[in-house]
């Protein structure tokens, strides 16, 4: 347990220094969001199997680090609004990731605890952040 406290406490310093994956100014969101969800579709896969609950854990700290991250980048939509506006949208779009890395967390405990019953209903409050962040945040693209 000391172990993953310990590689927990790291990965997060990494994640906010923005080491982990490079200068998150220079990130691209569409990247990080990318490997959050293929996480997220790797735990589905494996959810409901108890003999995969360290590797879904580690998966539940991987997709915590890529949130972190995420959290650190503007989304383009929201680069071209008014400075005032931008800032007020951004905290917003944090607060939401935030609500995320707290499912993350919850998710990572759940398969630590062997609690894969718990885990559908977290990954259902995640997918609905997920979508309510896209219909928010993700700039649609256009047809042409």
């Amino acid at each position: 347990m000391r172990r993953i406290l310990g590689i927990s406490g790291v990965l997060l310093g990494l994640a906010m220094s923005g080491a982990a994956f490079g200068d998150p100014a220079g990130a691209d969101l569409a990247t990080v969001m990318k490997g959050m969800k293929a996480k997220f579709s790797d735990i589905t896969r494996q959810m409901m199997d108890p003999t995969r609950n360290e590797n879904s854990a580690i998966l539940s700290l991987d997709l915590s680090v890529l949130i972190l991250q995420a959290m650190q980048i503007v989304p383009p939509k929201l680069t071209k609004l008014p400075v005032a506006e931008r800032d007020a949208l951004y905290i917003d779009y944090r607060k939401l990731l935030s609500q995320l890395y707290v499912l993350s967390l919850d998710l990572e405990k759940a398969f630590r605890d062997g609690r894969n019953a718990d885990v559908k209903a977290i990954l259902m409050q995640m997918d609905a952040l997920r979508k309510q962040g896209h219909a928010l945040y993700v700039q649609e693209e256009r047809q042409g």
